[in-house]
């Protein structure tokens, strides 16, 4: 499948504005009422459209996809890759609440029930 800039026909370094004008023109074209002699491949471009615009209007979104490509904004391949994690590097998950990566901290703790010393 075609990445969002080819979709919308933008480089990756457009602006928001190119991408806001590529989006109204690519959503005219592909209209499925401007196409009623193949609407459902119409419908099908619109959605991409409307996708790509979705994702690339949105900062955090774009920034998401520009580093780990669609992938990233589905959740896969959030994780570290087999060599950092053999490394012993700290690891970071993906926020799905603010797109951001941050440092994983836990304690044994919070992690068992109050006066559980883990020996039995």
């Amino acid at each position: 499948m075609a990445s969002y800039y080819e979709i919308l026909d933008v480089p990756r370094s457009a602006s928001a504005d190119d991408i806001k004008k590529a989006y109204r023109r690519k959503a005219l074209q592909w209209h499925p009422d401007k196409n009623p002699d193949n609407k459902e491949f119409a419908e099908r471009k619109f959605k991409e459209v409307a996708e790509a615009y979705e994702v690339l209007s949105d900062k955090h979104k774009r920034e998401v996809y520009d580093r780990y490509g669609r992938e990233g904004l589905t959740g896969a391949g959030t994780g570290p890759s087999r060599a950092e994690a053999d490394s012993g590097e700290a690891r970071m998950l993906l926020d799905p609440t603010t797109l951001s990566q941050r440092p994983i901290k836990a304690s044994w703790a919070v992690l068992r029930p109050e006066g559980n010393t883990g020996s039995q």
